[in-house]
């Protein structure tokens, strides 16, 4: 048979109360920083459809006219964006017409961007967002016709664009440790309340109801137990004062049998009905009735059935009697 182990709960309930608190306090501010970097992540994803959406038309109107430095502000405000990393315009065989940074024109896109080389191949109008480093690249092709005397031949742009979140989740992470700081130190005043309000209602009540069962075990069954109020902890020291009592009572009625089984006259006892409640072996051999039937019997019906002695008077309301015959007598005490 499995055995319930006890722990001491004046030490464990405020080591339970900190875990407890710490635990949660630990989950809410991960799943804050996981639910602000997961908006992080799709406001950027928005924003870089947006700027490529922006891109598409002037791109393709400055690449028809060959004023592709008509581009260079739109450019320049774009990159104003605090999560952007780099923009660039280039041309079908990856080689840069214009960017962010001056110093990457007419160099092979792929030097800057290494993911350039795998994603050449997107079709025209078609924006393609791709996991990379610290953040997401988008890139689209626009088809356009050069423009001319010439015979108008069909050319194709990529437009780039590579964010970097580090900082965006650097002011996430700082706004979620400065919210934690707030929850810490709340959550450490709501902490020390529980554990107080534990150990007033919880832990002092058990430690009383142990002290009690010490009491009982040691004899003192009429003890009374220190504990008030509601719930189960007063219901079962309820329990055990009312289990006291009867335990009281037993050993009571045990004491007094022997007793009476020593006393060598025949002795009944009755309540205050005058109804049997104890006899004695003697009490029983006299008067003919056995114990378990004569309980509960009006007294004078048991002494009216055996044989009758001189000089017997039952007083009435009964408070006692005493009656001598020729060879026996009996003593009734009324309880």
């Amino acid at each position: 048979m499995n055995r319930i182990r006890s722990i001491p709960l004046s030490h464990t309930l405020p080591l339970l109360f900190i875990g407890l608190f710490l635990i949660g306090a630990l989950l809410i501010t991960a799943l804050e920083y996981w639910q602000a970097s997961k908006t992080l992540v799709t406001r950027e994803q928005q924003e870089l459809r947006s700027q490529i959406n922006l891109l598409a038309l002037p791109v393709r109107r400055a690449l028809e006219r060959h004023r592709v430095d008509d581009l260079s502000p739109l450019i320049g405000s774009l990159s104003a964006h605090p999560a952007s990393d780099a923009i660039a315009i280039s041309n079908a065989d990856g080689k840069v017409l214009v960017a962010s940074r001056y110093a990457w024109r007419g160099r092979p896109v792929s030097e800057f961007i290494p993911e350039a080389s795998a994603l050449r191949h997107t079709q025209n109008g078609t924006t393609r967002l791709v996991k990379v480093g610290h953040g997401y690249l988008a890139v689209n092709a626009v088809d356009y016709y050069t423009s001319g005397k010439a015979i108008r031949e069909p050319r194709r742009a990529l437009i780039w664009i590579r964010d970097d979140l580090r900082l965006e989740r650097r002011a996430i992470l700082h706004n979620t440790l400065d919210h934690a700081s707030w929850l810490l130190g709340v959550g450490l005043l709501g902490m020390f309340a529980l554990i107080y309000l534990g150990r007033r209602y919880i832990a002092r009540p058990l430690d009383a109801l142990a002290r009690h069962a010490q009491r009982l075990a040691s004899g003192d069954y009429l003890a009374k137990p220190d504990i008030v109020g509601k719930g189960e902890i007063a219901e079962l020291a309820a329990h055990l004062h009312q289990l006291g009592q009867r335990i009281a009572t037993t050993v009571a009625a045990l004491k007094e049998s022997v007793t009476l089984d020593s006393i060598g006259d025949a002795v009944i006892v009755t309540d205050a009905e005058a109804r049997v409640t104890r006899m004695n072996l003697v009490a029983e051999e006299l008067t003919g009735w056995p114990l378990a039937k004569a309980r509960g019997k009006p007294l004078l019906e048991v002494l009216r059935s055996s044989t009758p002695a001189r000089d017997s008077r039952p007083s009435t309301p009964y408070s006692g009697y005493y009656a001598r015959g020729s060879s026996s007598a009996w003593r009734i005490i009324p309880r």
